[in-house]
């Protein structure tokens, strides 16, 4: 079984072992470089060129069941960061089975049983550190934007000082994934629905607090536990796919986020002493080095956990507005008695600031009709992608003439693959985005850079390239960003609709046969392009919008959200995963929706014609 809290694991022994991804780079960009071995493993040459010059430090970490992403991310900076004097050996299954395994693992930190260790935060305030409780207070970072904006702001390693209560040493804090209610026979999205159930959780003072105010049973158990006893229990989607606790439990409420799980690593006091001053600042380095790589793994598990149980039959549940009000009502007590501490007040209030003003929704994936996973947040479109090269692109950057023409670039299922003009494969690589960054780690070498995309255009900004390895050894060959940032790649599949234009109509309260929010009536304007649209909507109180994409076949229209924000007094949004259809005609200027039974076709959009003011062009 994958951990019931662990995540994607690395495959190995009980010692992790470092694994390599193999990638095809393009051929005749650059000079065969050597590649170099990743981080974290062991080899028989060392960071100089020396043979077995220097042996390194190995330090031991106990983890629960199997060993994380993010962990192995902080494995490999340590090891660049130390220049191989320091490595990580992970020792597995450390009390495994056992309800409160990770507080019993602190001990045997501070009692040297073991170097390191890893465990949630959640577990300090049941062994009397509360630094951590803000954090996991629950509803408030419900987000991978505002958990990134929370770490930017170094707020988790001002409550890494209080591990110093225990007699131990804190490393550092990784970001983790979004822990969700897994219902067993229903789904759990007001407070009702807590009332007498049994709920499964890690060991937590928080978490037990919060099921106690919903009305529930908390009920501590080990990793890897097993669901019999339990209506419901609170895990990230990865753990719930990972241990097919689908079998059993058919509901997964998609935007209830309750708290994240960062993952705090400690080190034994004695063990810590012994390294030298330079060993210890890399630690603690590598840690921080470690944040956006954890934050981006952690997003990915979601969406390939989601995409996993999408397709097993998984039923993603949504709270509405009212009634994620209405939880957050119901644990307004839990929410008092963690202000009560000054100290955790004073974090609280710093990261509800930063709530409200990234104003990011909260993370809700959510099936498609076809099992597909619906992305939680926008990235850069999966699609294919042409650029063109010409001998003036390659006198600009001052390189050796070679291939022109059109290159393509296909981003598919996390793999990119880059095409020259001859349809040849020459670069194929896993890669990563964190915010507006882009990574791609091939053999033999990594390419890094900013990247923008306007709904049909993708361009790449702070191109960059190393030869693969610890350390990424930069490449000062500029062959790389004749392809990749001479100009803007453009979006094949962005072609122009029937209805493609901007269209404009307003609505009046008097429109509708019942009474409805006053985010459903105004002036709407929308710009529908190549595929993607923006929707404003505005009268007086209520001034928002929503971005998406969009898809006409068959005489059918159908709108999946991805972006909202805005000032909506009633928080009645779009959200995010939502797909609305209708059946639509077009006559002259006039676009008509109409209801398709058995789908969403919000009564809002279809209350009067929409009248076409301009065109749009996006090619």
């Amino acid at each position: 079984m994958c951990g019931a809290d662990s995540g994607r694991s690395v495959e190995g022994t009980d010692e992790w072992r470092c694994t390599t991804m193999q990638t095809r780079r393009f051929i005749g960009l650059l000079p065969l470089a050597a590649a170099l071995a990743l981080a974290g493993c062991t080899g028989s040459g060392d960071k100089a060129g020396g043979s077995d010059a220097v042996k390194p430090r190995v330090l031991t970490m106990a983890v629960q069941s199997g060993v994380q992403e993010q962990l192995a991310v902080f494995a490999n900076e340590v090891s660049r960061l130390s220049d191989g004097a320091l490595e990580i050996a992970f020792q597995d299954k450390w009390r495994l089975g056992e309800p409160t395994y990770e507080a019993g693992t602190l001990e045997d930190v501070k009692a040297g049983k073991v170097d390191m260790a890893w465990v949630g935060a959640r577990t300090f305030d049941t062994v009397g550190v509360t630094s951590f409780e803000a954090l996991l207070a629950p509803l408030l970072v419900d987000s991978y934007d505002l958990e990134a904006a929370v770490f930017e702001q170094g707020i988790p390693d001002e409550m890494l000082k209080g591990v110093d209560e225990l007699d131990l040493v804190g490393i550092g804090v990784l970001p983790g994934p979004m822990r969700k209610l897994l219902g067993v026979s229903q789904p759990f999205v007001v407070p009702d629905d807590f009332a007498g159930r049994v709920v499964g959780i890690q060991d937590s003072a928080v978490a037990a607090k919060t099921l106690d105010a919903l009305g529930a049973t908390p009920k501590p158990v080990p990793a890897e536990a097993e669901l019999d006893g339990l209506d419901a229990y609170e895990q990230q989607l990865s753990s719930i796919a990972g241990n097919s606790y689908d079998a059993t439990a058919k509901y997964v409420t998609s935007n209830v986020n309750l708290w994240p799980r960062p993952l705090v690593i400690v080190m034994s006091a004695q063990a810590h002493d012994s390294l030298t001053d330079e060993q210890q600042a890399a630690l603690r380095d590598a840690a921080a080095a470690a944040i956006p790589k954890a934050l981006e793994v952690s997003r990915v598990e979601d969406e390939e956990a989601a995409a996993t149980l999408c397709r097993r039959g998984m039923t993603f549940s949504t709270a509405s507005a009212a009634d994620l009000n209405g939880l957050r009502s119901a644990l307004w007590p839990v929410y008092a008695e963690l202000g009560s501490d000054a100290a955790t007040r004073a974090y609280m209030d710093a990261i509800i600031s930063l709530k409200t003003k990234i104003a990011a929704p909260a993370e809700a994936p959510g099936c498609t009709a076809s099992g597909s996973v619906r992305a939680a947040s926008a990235g850069i479109p999966e699609g294919i992608y042409e650029t063109s090269v010409t001998r003036k692109d390659y006198a600009r950057w001052g390189v050796e003439l070679e291939g022109t023409g059109v290159f393509t670039l296909e981003l598919k299922d996390g793999v990119m693959i880059l095409r020259d003009p001859s349809g040849q494969v020459g670069f194929e690589a896993p890669y990563t985005l964190f915010r507006d960054r882009f990574e791609a780690v091939g053999e033999p070498d990594t390419l890094t850079a900013r990247w923008t995309y306007d709904g049909t255009r993708l361009e790449f900004e702070d191109f960059g390239a190393c030869s693969t390895g610890s350390p990424c050894v930069p490449l000062d060959e500029r062959n790389y960003h004749v392809v990749w940032a001479s100009h803007p790649w453009v979006r094949v599949d962005a072609k122009r609709t029937p209805i493609d234009g901007v269209y404009e109509f307003t609505t009046a309260l008097s429109d509708f046969s019942e009474p409805t929010e006053i985010e459903n009536y105004g002036r709407f304007r929308f710009v529908l392009d190549g595929g993607r649209y923006e929707m404003t909507q505005r009268n007086g109180a209520s001034d928002r919008w929503t971005k998406g994409t969009y898809v006409v076949r068959d005489g059918v229209l159908e709108f999946t959200v991805e972006e909202f924000g805005g000032v909506a007094p009633n928080d009645a949004h779009e959200r995010t995963g939502e797909v609305f259809t209708y059946r639509w005609s077009l006559y002259r200027d006039r676009l008509r929706l109409e209801e398709v039974e058995g789908k969403i076709s919000p009564v809002l959009f279809r209350a009067k014609p929409w009248r076409r003011v301009a065109d749009t062009q996006s090619r």
